[in-house]
């Protein structure tokens, strides 16, 4: 074994020098990653060596503050702004627009609209409510990864090609549901259900979440409605909300 390969956390690519490590479990969900990879630039090999020990003596010192539990909760609830942050400021222009679930269903189907066509929107705002709740008391929706696992297997049956997996999160449930399809096309789909633990949706995230409700629904660009009936489906009273702890 080469010196070059002795040094933890050191990868070759091609002639260039990488750091490589693995974020703890515990922990990938709170920072959003699941591993560190960064490149050591053009450089030569002690100078990548000397970079590697300096992160890995960072990430070492990280890991040990995030096994305070109050710690690992102030890098989750960051980690979490700062994505939804760098998102506002820098929108994937490939991203498809925020759609807005309402309560009220036409023949059955669920109904989505963009922000500004919402037609009553105090029902998308009681559906972020809804889902915000579920989230807090750690059983969230499955409705979504469901229909990405079913479009997937379609996509299987249609005889498409397959890139790469369908890595999701460890929902409760999901690993279930999983289990009760054609395990020959949940494998051809390529479909992965991760170990990972989730993050709880810390108070402050929750609260986070609430504001994005009211905002939607009530928010300064929101008249209050004409329609008589429609009045009183606002004026209805909204479910108790959880205390925060």
């Amino acid at each position: 074994m080469s010196d070059e390969e002795k040094v933890p956390y050191l990868k070759i690519d091609r002639g260039r020098y990488f750091y490589q490590r693995r974020v703890p479990q515990k922990m990938q969900a709170h920072l959003g990653i699941r591993r560190w990879q960064l490149p050591c630039g053009d450089v030569s090999y002690s100078k990548a060596v000397q970079k590697v020990v300096t992160w890995a003596e960072e990430h070492d010192e990280l890991i040990a503050n995030l096994r305070n539990p109050d710690k690992l909760r102030e890098a989750g609830v960051a980690a979490v702004r700062e994505a939804k942050a760098k998102r506002a400021a820098e929108p994937d222009p490939l991203d498809l627009p925020a759609f807005y679930e309402m309560t009220e269903r036409l023949e059955g189907e669920k109904q989505f609209f963009a922000r500004e066509s919402l037609p009553r929107p105090w029902q998308a705002a009681a559906k972020m409510l809804a889902e915000a709740e579920a989230d807090y008391a750690g059983k969230p929706s499955l409705d979504v990864p469901i229909w990405e696992i079913n479009y997937r297997i379609e996509e299987v049956q249609r005889g498409d090609a397959i890139v790469g997996k369908k890595s999701l999160p460890g929902l409760p449930g999901l690993k279930e549901y999983v289990k009760s399809l054609d395990p020959k096309l949940v494998a051809a789909a390529k479909i992965e259900i991760r170990d990972t633990p989730l993050m709880p949706l810390y108070p402050d995230l929750f609260l986070d979440r609430l504001n994005a409700a009211y905002d939607v629904g009530f928010g300064p660009d929101r008249d209050p409605p004409s329609d008589p009936d429609q009045k009183d489906e606002l004026s209805c009273p909204l479910k108790t909300v959880p205390k925060l702890a």
